[in-house]
């Protein structure tokens, strides 16, 4: 599913993304 919504999003996004998830 996390890829599914990754893939909406831009690279920038993407990246930024994840790293924040991961924080959480």
């Amino acid at each position: 599913t996390k890829t599914a919504l990754f893939d909406q999003f831009p690279w920038t996004d993407h990246m930024e993304s994840g790293v924040l998830l991961e924080r959480k």
